[in-house]
């Protein structure tokens, strides 16, 4: 055990600078003198250093949150070690009142952090929680946080903000005190910086912080080293470095004379903030990434999982900067293969962990994260550029080798990019191009498509391949049947594939045909897949009615399904398409809407206010075109009304037969439009008066 001997009277400080030396430099030294001064704190004999101390803290601050943040740290604490906190996907804030009273029992915070993630889990956002009045919003898609702040009248809390306010005169001071010396002595020069802040101070907070004084930094000649120290629970301490003066004077001359480890890992924190401050230092940083890693491979080298994701990132900004060739040296970098030592990447494999889980699961998983998340979408941005279309699909197979469920599922992300632009290159081996790719798809929805995440995404690739023969698009469909948007394909290859790609050959649609039948017909088949089918053929519609030829045959199978309402807005919108000269169509299709509807309100078990009808713009065309018709479909929908269904505003609905255009025809609409409002309005008095001259 390190012997601490101190000389010169006891001070307050001395309860930071022994837990300092202890923890990282006692391995070093049996023996540690330091000796207590006036300015600056203190002299360190066996390593020849001064040290100064600062707290860090804003005394008007904490007398306004010292209490907001004892109660935010046993709520925050009650999240991270709940099991559900694993299962949280994006960040989250949650704000916490300042003027915030809770009881003081630990059951009631531990009560209150499993609200919260419930909260998060399910989706509910932005509603109060419990008694606390606490509200969550979602930040981003990118990792697996919940971080808690507080939004007053003056705007939410910036811990990096405060830190920065309070630690930039804080520096200007330290400076002076360690110029001075003792006994004319020189000697290494250290501020040492502690925590009182109540509030919770992430690494990218402290980080941001002094990035923001770096400009002082740099011209205060008396700071060598600034190390953090937080105090914790059972005496013990968290202590780091966060800058270094002789690192990063050879940064800014880009000249380096050896990188340590510790060096290595203090400037992968600083990546992220620096980026923030310029961008000028884009290409200093790049320098220094290609010296540290000239021989080692990054996760060799950076242990941290936050900076070494926005290592990863920073091929983005290359790309953005036409820098193609030093982005491939990135991505390589990383996608070479690597020691496997004990700790290395800890923290990215225990959230492939979790996010394979969701996978397995069908969940949604839509947040990018990890290093080799953000990597497949450098590489997708890669892949933008055709004439690094082949280096991206390369990249593209080095990392489906990993055969890992999340990886796969960001991998498939630049393999849309390249399938759809591989036609715009040009290399002369475009074929095997497309095969390749071809190839690579297929194998991915054989081993992955049963992951429903996965095939949403396979979906898109085979939107780039519609010339496949009629059983190889056969076997492929039916395999990404769990995917979003399969449906659209199905129709491609079931109503206009036999006219495209003629010269391959004649393509037989039957089977494709016989399977969308089968989607509207069979009740095994989901609700979810039949309503994607009906809106997919709307969306064909809208932007080109005149297909209403070869996709009515479809469509009028919906009207023998058993009344659904979420078929029902789609269907409405379909006959709104339909053009005037096939007014006759529209009447047709609407009667039958009006008649399953009303079969199922006569059932016992129809829930009140379970159907509505959007019907007025269908009226209108009728009373334009079809007159003497539009007596019989309204008294149909007051019917339905009695029913219980929601037919829209009355008001709107009567006044249609406005647009009359024969005037005997017009009469007599309107006086039996006056009897069914007159019925209407007898049942419901709140009904809005209308006037029938």
């Amino acid at each position: 055990m390190t012997e601490i001997i101190r000389q010169g009277n006891p001070k307050q400080e001395d309860a930071y600078l022994i837990p300092f030396l202890t923890n990282f430099y006692g391995k070093r030294h049996a023996k540690i003198e330091f000796i207590a001064l006036e300015r600056p704190d203190y002299f360190i004999k066996q390593l020849n250093t001064y040290v100064e101390v600062k707290e860090i803290h804003d005394s008007e601050s904490n007398k306004s949150h010292a209490i907001w943040g004892k109660i935010v740290n046993k709520i925050s604490s009650e999240v991270y070690s709940n099991p559900k906190y694993k299962q949280v996907r994006g960040t989250y804030l949650v704000n916490v009142p300042e003027n915030i009273k809770t009881p003081t029992e630990q059951t009631y915070f531990a009560k209150e952090a499993d609200s919260i993630l419930n909260s998060i889990l399910e989706n509910k956002l932005g509603a109060k929680i419990s008694s606390l009045s606490i509200t969550i919003s979602k930040i981003n898609n990118s990792g697996s946080y919940v971080g808690f702040g507080n939004i007053g009248k003056g705007g939410s809390i910036d811990p990096s903000n405060i830190v920065y306010k309070n630690i930039k005169p804080c520096f200007k001071k330290a400076n002076t005190q360690l110029g001075y010396k003792w006994h004319e002595k020189n000697g290494k020069k250290i501020l040492l910086l502690v925590n009182k802040y109540y509030f919770p101070l992430w690494d990218w907070d402290l980080f941001n912080s002094i990035a923001n004084t770096y400009k002082d930094l740099r011209e205060y000649e008396n700071i060598e080293e600034i190390w953090y120290l937080l105090p914790k629970e059972n005496n013990e301490y968290e202590c780091k470095l966060l800058y270094g003066k002789e690192l990063f004077k050879e940064l800014e001359n880009k000249s380096f004379t050896e990188i340590t480890s510790n060096n290595a890992l203090l400037l992968s924190r600083w990546f992220a903030p620096l980026l923030k401050v310029s961008a000028s230092y884009e290409e200093k940083l790049l320098y220094a990434l290609k010296y540290i890693l000239k021989y080692k491979h990054p996760f060799d080298v950076f242990t941290d999982n936050y900076p070494l994701e926005e290592i990863a990132r920073f091929g983005n900004v290359l790309i953005g900067k036409g820098q193609y060739e030093e982005a491939i040296w990135l991505i390589e970098k990383f996608l070479n293969k690597y020691p496997k030592r004990a700790n290395a990447n800890k923290g990215e494999l225990s959230v492939l962990r979790e996010l394979n889980f969701d996978i397995k699961r069908n969940e949604e998983v839509n947040n990018i994260t990890t290093v080799f998340g953000h990597l497949a979408w450098v590489i997708q941005k890669l892949s933008c550029n055709t004439k690094y279309i082949e280096e991206a699909l390369n990249f593209t197979v080095k990392l489906l080798k990993k055969q890992n469920p999340y990886l796969i599922l960001q991998s498939i992300y630049p393999l849309i990019e390249i399938s759809s632009r591989r036609n715009s290159t040009d290399i002369e081996n475009r074929k095997q191009l497309e095969d390749e790719i071809l190839k690579i798809a297929v194998t991915l929805t054989k081993k992955y498509s049963r992951y429903k995440a996965i095939a949403n995404l396979l979906v898109q690739v085979f939107f780039n391949f519609k010339s496949l023969d009629s059983e190889k698009a056969r076997v492929i469909l039916r395999r990404l049947e769990n995917g979003r948007n399969v449906t659209s394909l199905y129709i491609y290859f079931a109503v206009y594939r036999p006219s495209h790609f003629i010269e391959k050959g004649t393509f037989n649609n039957r089977p494709f045909i016989n399977r969308l039948n089968y989607f509207i017909k069979s009740e095994k088949v989901q609700p979810d897949i039949k309503e994607e089918l009906l809106w997919q053929m709307w969306r064909i519609l809208a932007d080109n009615p005149k297909e209403m030829v070869n996709l009515e045959p479809f469509i009028v199978k919906y009207l023998d399904l058993p009344f659904k309402q979420r078929y029902l807005y789609t269907v409405e919108r379909i006959i709104e398409l339909i053009p005037n000269h096939d007014i006759d169509k529209s009447l047709q299709w609407y009667t039958a809407l009006l008649k399953n509807a009303g079969t199922l309100l006569l059932k016992k078990d129809t829930v009140t206010g379970s159907i509505w009808f959007e019907s007025e713009d269908i009226l209108k065309d009728i009373a334009k075109n079809r007159p003497y018709k539009l007596v019989a479909l309204v008294k149909e929908l007051v019917n339905l009304w009695e029913l219980g269904a929601f037919i829209g505003d009355p008001v709107e609905i009567f006044n249609v037969y406005q647009l009359i255009d024969d005037k005997n025809i017009k009469l007599e609409v309107c006086k039996e439009f006056e009897v069914l409002y007159r019925k209407m309005k007898n049942i419901n008095p709140k009904i809005k008066e209308m006037s029938f001259d």
